[in-house]
């Protein structure tokens, strides 16, 4: 299990603190709520692309004595199962979407400018699918931006939380005739949005 701590720095900072076991130490399991601090388990290595830099960072794991599992301290900075680091992918997102940017266009303004087209599309059929499944259980972030209505904050990111405004009803409904043809109703467009 993976567990996203604050840490404000840059990586190299974040390299001479990681060494202290105790510095970000959780006081409880979070698989099983076992109340007792876990036992530190080394480290393991995961590569990062972030602003000014590119390479191998350590993460550090700690063991619960009681379930037997290992969980990990994720830096903020470095998102689960993603390479790239949260600075890039919000730079990417902010030049494509709200600024109206082509792929390469956003890709530079990442500083990525080899990167293939393939990631960035990735990175915008994510932040549409998070966006749709948070504007499906109801809740509403304020803004606009050219008739959408996005919020690309550093902690919604951080913990993968991409959030848009629902459309207004006309546009998310559309009316569709039956089987026959002979009658409409309305039905709620959920792809897409």
């Amino acid at each position: 299990m993976q567990i996203l701590y604050p840490f404000v720095g840059s990586v190299q900072q974040y390299f001479k603190e990681i060494a202290d076991p105790d510095r970000y130490r959780p006081d409880h399991c979070p698989q099983c709520e076992a109340r007792r601090p876990l036992t530190a388990h080394g480290f393991y290595s995961r590569t990062l692309v972030d602003a000014g830099f590119d390479g191998a960072i350590r993460v550090r794991r700690y063991l619960c004595r009681s379930c037997k599992r290992t969980v990990s301290l994720l830096p903020e900075f470095a998102l689960p199962y993603l390479r790239f680091g949260i600075t890039v992918i919000s730079l990417f997102l902010v030049a494509r979407l709200l600024q109206g940017a082509t792929l390469s266009a956003a890709a530079m303004a990442a500083a990525q400018v080899a990167m293939p087209y393939q990631r960035g599309q990735f990175w915008v059929r994510r932040f549409h699918r998070q966006s749709v499944l948070h504007s499906r259980s109801g809740r509403m972030v304020a803004g606009t931006e050219a008739g959408r209505s996005l919020r690309i904050s550093t902690s919604g990111v951080r913990a993968g939380v991409w959030k848009r405004v629902r459309q207004p009803a006309d546009r998310r409904a559309r009316t569709r005739l039956g089987a026959a043809g002979k009658t409409a109703g309305v039905v709620p467009r959920t792809a897409g949005l």
